[in-house]
């Protein structure tokens, strides 16, 4: 493995870990920014297959009916030739909304295989295959909602990143 190598997996390290911000803080235009204009996502028979920019649309109408949502990255391979790469990365979701008087929270467990290519010095996803293992729901009478879980662009994220750019 050379040092080029190690600088391209943690570039697309920093592309993977950006979709679980989007998820997570609905941001459209950070979801955009993982796939190259001609990428695509599968995320299987009947859920969604397309265009990667409208899979983050399709994705966060959904997030805006959550109450809250965590994705984790875990244990993520990424192989690097050249300009071309593969990556297999396992995900937990914790989405949480609200039925009636209770709270369902939906644990999901999956993964994402995806082949990914730098175009003009910027690493990005070609094709995106997503596997759910397993989840599981389960209705919860009362949560405790943390402030700082704001899903919008007044997440105090926002901020600290915006004043490392002036």
């Amino acid at each position: 493995m050379t040092l080029d190598d190690v600088i391209a997996q943690q570039e697309i390290q920093n592309v993977l870990l950006r979709y679980f911000r989007a998820m997570d803080r609905v941001g459209n235009e950070i979801g955009y920014s993982i796939f190259h204009d001609d990428g695509v996502g599968d995320y299987g028979p009947g859920i969604f297959s397309g265009p990667g920019r409208e899979l983050i649309e399709w994705l966060n109408v959904y997030n805006r009916t959550l109450i809250t949502s965590h994705h984790q990255m875990s244990n993520s391979t990424i192989e690097v030739n050249g300009d071309l790469a593969a990556s297999e990365t396992y995900v937990n979701a914790t989405l949480i909304r609200q039925e009636g008087g209770d709270y369902m929270v939906r644990s999901v467990y999956g993964r994402y295989i995806d082949k990914l290519s730098k175009r003009d010095g910027r690493w990005a996803i070609d094709s995106r295959f997503y596997r759910r293992d397993f989840f599981y729901e389960q209705k919860v009478a009362d949560i405790t909602i943390g402030e700082s879980s704001s899903r919008t662009a007044d997440d105090p994220s926002y901020a600290a990143f915006a004043e490392l750019r002036s």
